[in-house]
């Protein structure tokens, strides 16, 4: 949910942005332009997430497990806990450092899409411009031939 409105509140803003002041096949070539810039950064956004939780898994995993300091008498109270149950700390280690990767990436994506929400928010709309100004381009781009 939190992607979603993020990544669509803030599209959209970056959307109206850059087609600003545009009409007719240059408007379509923008929005084309744009809609695969969205696209790629949705493909190549997925893998980053999943190389990203799959390090930070193995970094806590790690954490959790190393045998020092006050870890160190954890371990062997864990290990004879779970000694008639072979496998069963090894999976409990291992689903606690999924969640402490997924709660990392959650918060990192929350801050990201906080940010671009709040940079949309806080953008200016671009003014229009005067009919005068209009008419001198109008004049200009007339005068230039292609």
């Amino acid at each position: 949910m939190l992607v979603g409105l993020g990544l669509g509140g803030a599209f959209a803003a970056w959307a109206r942005i850059g087609l600003w002041g545009l009409s007719g096949p240059s408007e379509q070539r923008a929005a084309v332009a744009l809609n695969l810039l969205r696209s790629t950064g949705q493909a190549l956004g997925i893998p980053l997430v999943a190389a990203l939780w799959e390090r930070r898994l193995d970094l806590h995993r790690h954490f959790l497990v190393e045998v020092q300091g006050s870890n160190l008498l954890f371990w062997h109270a864990a290990e004879r806990h779970f000694a008639n149950v072979p496998g069963l700390l090894a999976a409990s280690v291992r689903q606690h450092a999924a969640m402490l990767a997924f709660n990392e990436i959650f918060y990192l994506a929350a801050g990201i899409f906080g940010g671009l929400a709040l940079w949309s928010l806080l953008s200016r709309v671009p003014k229009e411009k005067s009919s005068e100004s209009i008419a001198e381009q109008t004049a200009i781009a007339e005068l230039v031939e292609p």
